[in-house]
């Protein structure tokens, strides 16, 4: 049979006397990211202890900031090499992206690097997670995504379709993509 060794101490130094205070516990610090309010809706995820007006106006000027210094580099990244290269301009003359594959490059190498910086942003100057952006859970639902992008495949390939029908039966032009 076992005997009970009693109880284990992990300081080794027995047990305390009667009213004393137990050792202090070892400093541990607060961690960035504050916590969401629990039970509010999604509009009002933001309102964690930090929450301050500065906060708020702070974040939207670096993101427009970012924004556009974002669009700058994207429009000299492209057109600076056209221009060496003695390539079509991927801007019209108002600066808009042509309707091109290069022009569809360009748009979206500008969108992607602003959505990180928006994340960037609540992260450093909100101080919440940046899955909060996108889902009161505070991270990304991978199911519900992936139904919403089912139901928008559907609706692109039955609205190609649409378009194909409408524009053979017609007798108009049925070239649906210029470039291709």
């Amino acid at each position: 049979m076992q005997e009970n060794p009693g109880p284990h101490y992990p300081d080794n130094r027995g047990p305390l006397p009667y009213g004393a205070a137990p050792a202090a516990i070892p400093y541990q610090p607060q961690p960035w990211f504050l916590p969401s309010p629990a039970g509010v809706r999604f509009d009002h995820l933001a309102r964690n202890p930090a929450a301050r007006l500065w906060r708020s106006v702070v974040g939207t000027l670096l993101v427009a900031v970012g924004f556009l210094g974002i669009g700058v580099a994207v429009l000299v990244a492209f057109t600076l090499p056209a221009y060496l290269f003695g390539l079509p301009s991927p801007v019209d003359a108002q600066g808009v992206p042509k309707p091109t594959p290069v022009g569809l490059a360009m748009t979206l190498l500008s969108i992607a690097p602003a959505l990180l910086l928006v994340f960037g942003v609540a992260a450093v100057v909100q101080r919440r997670r940046p899955g909060t952006l996108s889902s009161v859970a505070g991270r990304l639902r991978w199911s519900w995504l992936l139904s919403c992008v089912g139901l928008a495949l559907l609706a692109m390939v039955l609205g190609q379709a649409a378009q194909w029908l409408v524009l053979t039966n017609s007798g108009q032009d049925g070239a649906m993509f210029g470039w291709a």
